[in-house]
């Protein structure tokens, strides 16, 4: 080989350790991070029946997803969640559940890893109907229903003999794919009638509305306060459409009908959202003996009753300080005495000022639930995590049912499900009108969940 031929071969040598050497020190840009999702979808009511309530419980359930995300997700997955307004339409949340299904449960039709693993629902209608599709397509419905008809996984047939003499009908197929955060209805009214009867209570008149929640757990209430000696006078309708006029004059002529006096303690059980429980209230501390005292159920009493209480009075002294009384699954907003409140409030007042909205819009326990629904999920969500588990429908379920004593930080009692059992609390908090304005906490109470009351 020639000198020139040499020295050609060494240039060349040199130049490729050169670019060599280039490539293996020369820093290269890290491939961008791609976010993970869990994908959901939700249904809520903003515009229908149950407005008055759902909206401040959507905007628990979104600014929890929302901060979850800032955060960088639950273990690194962020939520997306795909939702609609179904106005408290039960036939809409089933047009809406089949489209769903019909696009393969997908978030975005373009990406099929976007398949949603479980359903933030809303009312009681949608999550009955709803209940055995949701079991068929293992999607778990997390709800706003506490409807005890839910609250059984495996199906319920039983006759049940009423205080009057005729027999309620017990019929529900299993709801293996419902839950839910707060106490059942059928528990909260059982312990209710508890509260009236240690308070002095002999008679109670039921006032509620013709909807499913306000209907479902009537028998339950009606057997156990004959069960404990309360005397059961009679029923009164106030629907969730009812004027304060209209509420008033119903009331006036069921207790009219009743014949009630002073010496019968006479407590009523209010089963409405807040708007009508509050004019039933109303109504009945016009009509009813002066010592009358009321309860409602949990969508019947929040921190608003205090002011709607006042509004449109026409009588004398305060309809409703230290005689409405709420059966409250969940922390009154803002109760700080119990730890998880502190996030609550915190998130609540950080997406207001984020949506330059009043720092009071949403501040009550309808935020509270949202934000505990949520939060069981995210609970189990983190536990599957944990466990390197897929996260599927079914795998959310069955951790559900594992999972033990469950916290929320005292937003709720203890909470735990089993695969026989989904009602998740047996014991619920008691606040009162206060004459200072708010909500006054009153006590704990708590029954044993007995096996044969299970799905009403």
């Amino acid at each position: 080989m020639s000198k020139a031929s040499l020295r050609v071969s060494f240039f060349l040598l040199f130049a490729l350790l050169w670019v060599f050497s280039a490539a293996c020190t020369t820093p290269v840009d890290p491939p961008k991070k791609q976010d993970k999702f869990i994908y959901v979808k939700g249904l809520f009511d903003l515009t229908g029946g149950t407005a008055d309530v759902g909206i401040s419980y959507s905007k628990g359930v979104l600014d929890s997803i929302e901060e979850i995300n800032e955060k960088g997700g639950i273990d690194g997955y962020k939520i997306a969640i795909d939702w609609k307004d179904y106005s408290y339409v039960a036939n809409k949340a089933v047009e809406f559940y089949e489209e769903w299904k019909k696009n393969g449960w997908l978030n975005d039709p373009q990406k099929p890893e976007s398949k949603a693993v479980s359903i933030f629902g809303w009312g009681t209608a949608d999550s009955i109907i709803l209940s055995p599709k949701v079991a068929e397509d293992k999607i778990p419905y997390i709800s706003a229903s506490y409807a005890g008809s839910i609250g059984s996984p495996v199906p319920v047939q039983k006759e049940i003999d009423l205080p009057n003499g005729t027999k309620h009908f017990v019929e529900t197929k299993g709801a293996p794919y419902n839950f839910f955060a707060g106490t059942d209805y059928s528990t909260s009214i059982r312990l209710a009638m508890q509260f009236i009867k240690n308070s002095g209570g002999k008679k109670i008149v039921f006032i509620y509305c013709n909807a499913g929640y306000c209907k479902d757990p009537i028998p339950a209430g009606k057997t156990y306060a004959k069960e404990i000696g309360l005397d059961i006078v009679g029923d009164i309708e106030v629907n969730l459409d009812f004027t304060r006029e209209q509420a008033s004059d119903a009331i006036k002529a069921g207790l009219e009908k009743f014949q009630v006096t002073e010496a019968d303690n006479l407590w009523a059980w209010y089963g409405n959202t807040a708007k009508t429980a509050v004019f039933s209230a109303q109504g009945f501390a016009k009509h009813a003996p002066s010592n009358a005292r009321g309860i409602s159920n949990v969508w019947g009493f929040d921190e608003s009753v205090t002011k709607r209480c006042k509004d449109g009075w026409d009588g004398t002294g305060e309809p409703c300080v230290e005689k409405f009384f709420g059966i409250m699954p969940f922390a009154a907003f803002g109760d700080l005495n119990y730890p998880e409140m502190k996030e609550v409030v915190i998130q609540h007042k950080k997406y207001r000022e984020k949506a330059k909205e009043a720092t009071t819009l949403y501040a009550d326990v309808r935020y509270v639930q949202g934000y505990s629904s949520f939060l069981i999920w995210r609970r189990i969500v983190e536990k599957l995590l944990k466990d390197k588990k897929e996260i599927t429908g079914t795998n959310i379920k069955e951790a559900f049912e594992t999972y033990g004593t469950l916290s929320t930080g005292g937003l709720t009692l203890n909470l735990q499900f089993s695969s026989d059992d989904h009602r998740p609390s047996s014991g619920a908090l008691v606040y009162a009108v206060g004459s200072d304005g708010k909500l006054s906490y009153k006590k704990e109470v708590s029954a044993s969940l007995k096996p044969e009351w299970k799905g009403w």
